[in-house]
């Protein structure tokens, strides 16, 4: 298997629906776990970061933001939220089933049959943040919406 680029393929319509208010508003303040770091090349072998819970609609706020009012350490510390299921040990992220708000907004591409499917992990992240090198066991499709 070869890693591809799909120029042009139509993602729906979450280009032009997924702004950080319609984010807020759609998934409102559901609470989430999030990586927090005042470094924004996040490092999982330093871990210069720590885990917090937010409400997602001040999450998604904060993310627009460069320098915020509200904080955990410093005004301009890095966000990065990674969906996961219920039971974050057993369950599979699927967007679809934790933010349905949002699921009919985005068309997969068709790389994968139904049976194969394996979750969909919504991930938000501040501006400029990166995260560490890391592996996927399962074959991945990232869509990226903005940034």
């Amino acid at each position: 298997r070869y890693p591809f680029i799909l120029h042009k393929y139509d993602i729906g319509s979450c280009q032009e629906k997924w702004t950080c208010d319609y984010l807020a508003t759609k998934i409102g303040s559901k609470p989430v776990r999030i990586h927090v770091s005042q470094d924004p090349m996040m490092d999982f072998v330093r871990k210069n970061f720590t885990y917090e819970t937010l409400p997602f609609n001040k999450l998604i706020h904060r993310c627009e933001r460069t320098v915020n009012d509200e904080y955990f350490s410093t005004p301009n510390e890095h966000y990065y939220f990674r969906a996961l299921g219920d039971n974050q040990r057993t369950d599979i992220a699927n967007i679809e089933k934790h933010f349905p708000g949002i699921a009919n907004d985005i068309k997969y591409p068709p790389l994968f049959s139904t049976e194969q499917f394996f979750s969909s992990v919504l991930r938000i992240g501040s501006a400029n943040t990166q995260l560490w090198t890391h592996y996927d066991i399962m074959d991945n499709a990232l869509i990226q919406v903005h940034g």
